[in-house]
């Protein structure tokens, strides 16, 4: 409805879902259960098969149950991120203005600043990721914010790394400026 609003038409990035989209009414939100009941109760399971999805943010939070886990250390013994974080093939520059560094939905770095070497003042964790992977990442959110990982685990890095960026964004928000926007975090 707001992209009409603005004069932009919506196109689906795969082909194949435009019998889906078709199906449904573009005037209303539609529940992940409203996408079962009409298409199957495998759709959302199947959906990985069909699009690349990244298994962080509120995706993670939707497959966890469809998933399975492991600990937090097995997933950081194999979690490095630097070359996501680097790669700027694919990225997305978010409605605020902000580059989504690798895809991670939740990390903004201001567009000016993507033109030269991050500054770890500015973007501690960005940095910290980056340099040193999602097990620094980890201890730092357990020694100096409490951070406890959950027991059921994780459904990969991605999730491990949402879920720790979520606590240090409650806990310490005002210090990293860069777990953004905000209303990600909200949403959890």
């Amino acid at each position: 409805m707001r992209c009409r609003a603005a004069g932009m038409s919506v196109f689906p990035w795969v082909e194949s879902f435009v019998p889906d989209l078709e199906a449904l009414d573009p005037d209303t939100t539609h529940r992940l259960e409203e996408l079962e009941h009409r298409f199957g109760d495998s759709y959302i399971a199947n959906l990985p098969d069909r699009y690349w999805i990244t298994m962080g943010g509120r995706v993670a939070l939707t497959y966890r149950s469809l998933r399975p886990r492991k600990t937090a250390a097995e997933v950081v013994a194999r979690a490095g991120c630097g070359a996501e974080l680097a790669d700027t093939s694919h990225f997305h520059v978010d409605v605020h203005g902000a580059y989504v560094p690798g895809l991670c939905t939740g990390l903004a770095v201001d567009v000016t600043d993507i033109e030269r070497p991050l500054d770890p003042t500015r973007y501690p964790l960005v940095t910290q990721l980056h340099n040193e992977g999602i097990a620094s990442l980890l201890d730092l959110a357990a020694r100096d914010h409490g951070f406890v990982p959950d027991p059921a685990g994780y459904i990969g890095k991605c999730d491990l790394c949402v879920s720790v960026r979520a606590h240090l964004h409650a806990a310490a928000h005002d210090t990293y400026r860069e777990l953004a926007p905000a209303g990600f975090y909200r949403e959890l």
